[in-house]
C-alpha cells in the first residue's frame, strides 16, 4: 500500500495569505475607479470619467474646497449638503464671502450623469461669479503595444 505524503500546513497558510492580499489589492483597484464622498453620514459614489491628459489638482483635497458633486441619478451636492440647481449660486456666494476660500469650484460628475443636469450646475457656478471650474477625472493609463 502506498503512503500518502502530507503537505505541511505552513504552505497552505502562506497560499491563503497571498490570495487574501491579492484579493484586497484587486478590491482596492476596483474601488479606485470610483470616488466616494461622505455627505451627512451617507456615502455618495461617483464613477469619474477617465482622461488621457489629466492635471493634478491638489486643492480639491482641502477641507475648505468648494466641491460640487453630481451623482448618476442627478442629485447635486455642494460641500456636504444636497441642493437644487437653482439654490447653488447663492450657496456658492455665501461660501465665497470668506476670503480664505479658494475662488475655484471643483466639479465631480459621474460619467453616467445626464448632460442637462451638468449644464445647469455649470450655469449656476458661473452665475455665482466663479470662472475657474476644475473637473475631476482619473488619469487613464496608456497601454503601449509593440509595433509589428
Amino acid at each position: 500500500m502506498r503512503q500518502r505524503r502530507s503537505i505541511p500546513a505552513k504552505v497552505f497558510s502562506s497560499i491563503e495569505t497571498s490570495l487574501l492580499i491579492l484579493f484586497l489589492l484587486l478590491f482596492v483597484i476596483v474601488l479606485a475607479d470610483s470616488t466616494a464622498r461622505p455627505l451627512h453620514g451617507e456615502w455618495v459614489y461617483v464613477n469619474l470619467p477617465q482622461s488621457l491628459h489629466a492635471v493634478s489638482m491638489r486643492g480639491a483635497n482641502r477641507e475648505d474646497a468648494l466641491m460640487v458633486v453630481v451623482s448618476q441619478d442627478g442629485k447635486i451636492f455642494f460641500v456636504a449638503d444636497q441642493v437644487r440647481a437653482e439654490a447653488l449660486p447663492s450657496m456658492i456666494l455665501d461660501r465665497l464671502r470668506d476670503r480664505s476660500v479658494e475662488r475655484k469650484v471643483y466639479l465631480s460628475v459621474d460619467k453616467r450623469a445626464k448632460y442637462g443636469i451638468v449644464e445647469k450646475v455649470l450655469d449656476g457656478i458661473r452665475s455665482a461669479g466663479v470662472e475657474r471650474v476644475g473637473f475631476l477625472a482619473y488619469q487613464k493609463q496608456l497601454s503601449l503595444s509593440p509595433l509589428r
